[in-house]
């Protein structure tokens, strides 16, 4: 049973002057003909579901069925589609359009903004971003501190291809969910790769991590510091050690209960 909310008073709900808007920038997803399986919660409800889980701040896999807003996974995977599609910036650029074209744009305070860090290199050649006296950048094996930011990375790729053949050895290869926590960390560092702030920190993934994905995750930094071909040197190490999770966790757990 759904429960069906007031928009007033529920800033989870979409209400339709924005559906309008964002409705037509959404990526068409095509039904298979043959064994087309369980229709899809319309786009409407799943944003709602990303809209509450943002809003709340609730882990996704807490997000109450009673809302009819689908399944955290269920947002999760529709809002990382959306990302990739570049739902966001389209949006972004549609609203400021309407806002020039009404002349509610005061360009007068306007700013273009820009940061620059040095990048040093330690004695084993690897780069690292240098913070200040209190960053602590490399620990004693050549890894990057517990403290040392990773809001740079989303700028260290040759192009989006890259970056989301990054995102999909991280989520095809290491992101197992029938280990939970460190599931969830490895994700929110899939999500470090898009995002300007910090969405988790190196202090995190040390403690929810396990070493031989940690140390991966270490490469894998170092190598966005480095070069374009060095990630891709990564890409491919990566999926020769690590093969893809074919037993999802939600499969495990319906052949336990089975």
């Amino acid at each position: 049973m759904s429960v069906r909310l007031d928009v007033g008073t529920s800033p989870w709900i979409v209400s339709d002057e924005l559906w309008d808007r964002l409705e037509p920038l959404l990526p068409q997803r095509a039904r298979r003909f043959r064994y087309p399986g369980r229709k899809a919660l319309p786009d409407r409800e799943v944003l709602c579901g990303i809209l509450y889980v943002l809003h709340t701040g609730i882990q996704w896999e807490y997000l109450p069925q009673e809302l009819g807003f689908g399944s955290g996974m269920t947002c999760w995977r529709r809002l990382r589609d959306w990302n990739e599609a570049g739902v966001w910036q389209r949006l972004h650029e549609v609203l400021l359009a309407e806002l020039n074209a009404a002349s509610r744009l005061d360009w007068s305070r306007c700013v273009v903004d820009s940061s620059h860090v040095r990048s040093l290199r330690t004695p084993n050649g690897m780069l690292y971003v240098d913070l200040g006296a209190n960053s602590g950048a490399v620990n004693e094996r050549g890894c990057y501190c517990p403290d040392v930011t990773l809001t740079d990375l989303n700028n260290g790729f040759r192009d989006d291809e890259q970056r989301r053949r990054v995102q999909r050895v991280i989520h095809d290869r290491l992101a197992d969910d029938r280990d939970p926590q460190e599931c969830r960390f490895l994700m929110r560092f899939w999500w470090q790769l898009v995002m300007s702030y910090q969405e988790v920190s190196m202090d995190e993934l040390s403690l929810n991590v396990g070493k031989p994905k940690l140390d991966v995750i270490e490469a894998l930094i170092s190598a966005i510091r480095s070069s374009h071909a060095d990630i891709d040197a990564w890409i491919a190490t990566t999926q020769q050690v690590f093969p893809v999770i074919q037993d999802r966790g939600f499969m495990a757990a319906q052949d336990n209960e089975s």
